[in-house]
């Protein structure tokens, strides 16, 4: 749908999977890591619409969180589509498909660099992450 509606983003990863697998019907991870611009264009697609909807943890310490105190034990959820569309962290364009903005990874990309949850964050990061990129 996006890169439908992105003609000039379908031509540049057409393009680059071309010129990088020359007619290869199997990637391996190598030539994975030279699809920059498909890269930037799948990372940007799961900004835009992430595959999972919420992140909870529960808070094994008492925290001030802005200032609101959470109690040890209770239960943090975020919503990982309103992080992925704050203007603050992602620029005042944040609802619109520009995967150049990835040009140099997801941490570079927003502001605090965290702010990119696609598949969790830290030690509960889906454990299918990597597998993803290789399928």
């Amino acid at each position: 749908m996006l890169l439908a509606a992105h003609p000039d983003w379908q031509d540049r990863a057409r393009a680059e999977v071309l010129e990088v697998c020359r007619g290869q019907t199997a990637m391996d991870i190598d030539v994975l890591r030279q699809l920059k611009i498909l890269t930037m264009v799948i990372q940007e697609t799961l900004r835009l619409y992430p595959s999972g909807s919420l992140i909870m943890r529960e808070a094994l310490t008492g925290i001030s969180l802005g200032g609101v105190d959470v109690p040890r034990g209770t239960i943090i959820q975020v919503a990982i589509s309103v992080l992925h569309l704050d203007m603050e962290a992602w620029g005042p364009d944040a609802n619109e498909f520009r995967p150049d903005r990835l040009a140099n990874g997801a941490a570079a990309a927003c502001k605090p660099a965290h702010m990119y949850m696609s598949f969790g964050y830290g030690r509960g990061c889906a454990p299918g992450r990597t597998w993803q990129w290789r399928s």
